[in-house]
């Protein structure tokens, strides 16, 4: 279910204010990207944390939590500059799941995508019906390895050796893009109109530490 946050947030404007003073840091040059990178993570992480402490209930207990990246959502506007990433951020309580989706920009000068607005919800773990491995086949992985092998053919008369290169990297994108699926895990609700919650790198050890919190959590709730 969707949250509205309250208006006056004094921990996670102190946060946020953190995030600008970093990224001003950066363009300046007095952080390197390495340290930008972390600086970023570790602080949305913390405002993670915050947005959650304003709705939690009394004696309301963080648990684990699990952050990733989704990846480009679309094609970048321009080679010279970069697009934001749609992130994820995951926190299992005592009682329930909060998600949180958002924007992730790489670095301060990063394009936003549009039609992606941040959101905030959670999911009780009594609402929790199961948590089913899925896989997701990279079509486009696979057409650009076809692409590439078909290059590779049309130029295999006049570049002998460098197209059975092309030939090699096409077939070993289509092999890669259909044999080894993204595997993501869905947490689907009991709540009728939910949509399943996709969690991507599960098998990192905080994806692992949370994926077991919420299946003990959801055990517990049906008794």
């Amino acid at each position: 279910m969707r949250i509205e946050l309250p208006e006056t947030q004094p921990e996670v404007e102190a946060l946020r204010e953190k995030l600008a003073s970093l990224a001003r840091r950066f363009e300046l040059g007095d952080v390197t990207p390495k340290r930008y990178a972390r600086g970023r993570q570790d602080l949305l992480a913390c405002l993670g944390r915050a947005k959650i402490a304003t709705v939690r209930e009394a004696g309301e207990t963080v648990l684990a939590e699990h952050h990733w990246v989704e990846g480009h959502a679309r094609i970048p506007d321009s080679v010279l500059r970069e697009t934001a990433q749609v992130a994820e951020s995951l926190y299992a309580t005592d009682r329930r799941l909060f998600r949180w989706r958002f924007q992730d920009q790489s670095a301060p000068s990063a394009a936003l995508v549009d039609g992606v607005e941040e959101t905030f919800e959670d999911r009780w773990y009594k609402d929790v019906a199961s948590m089913d491995v899925r896989r997701l086949y990279r079509w486009g992985e696979a057409l650009a390895g076809a692409g590439i092998g078909a290059a590779a053919l049309l130029l295999g008369r006049h570049h002998g050796l460098t197209a059975y290169v092309l030939a090699g990297v096409g077939l070993f994108g289509i092999l890669h893009a259909l044999l080894m699926p993204t595997r993501w895990i869905a947490v689907t609700s009991r709540r009728e109109g939910d949509e399943p919650w996709a969690v991507y790198a599960a098998r990192t050890k905080s994806g692992r530490a949370l994926l077991e919190e919420v299946e003990r959590r959801t055990r517990s709730e049906r008794g």
